[in-house]
């Protein structure tokens, strides 16, 4: 597991919790044999989502609705992966 990658995925889980209210979700291993970590998280809507480092871009995210297993989004700055889950979540400004 790439140390480099946990810490910021650890840092990340962080920044939604405190973002979020009502997200609950905890670091797990990745699906393979020596991946990366990563973030399995329940929005407040009860919507399930993974956060996982992106394979092609370092210090990149990709978001997975875990009810369909579809990619919901790619190379995201760890900005851009709190502003979409608040989307998910129906809690973006105007929603």
């Amino acid at each position: 597991m790439n140390l480099t990658t946990r810490t910021s995925m650890a840092e990340l889980a962080r920044r939604i919790f405190s973002t979020l209210s009502g997200t609950s979700g905890e670091l797990v291993p990745g699906p393979f044999e020596g991946s990366d970590a990563q973030l399995a998280l329940t929005l407040p809507n009860g919507a399930l989502v993974s956060i996982l480092p992106d394979v092609d871009m370092p210090a990149m995210y990709e978001i997975v609705r875990l009810d369909t297993m579809a990619l919901v989004v790619d190379k995201l700055t760890s900005d851009r992966v709190i502003d979409l889950l608040m989307e998910e979540a129906g809690l973006a400004a105007g929603s």
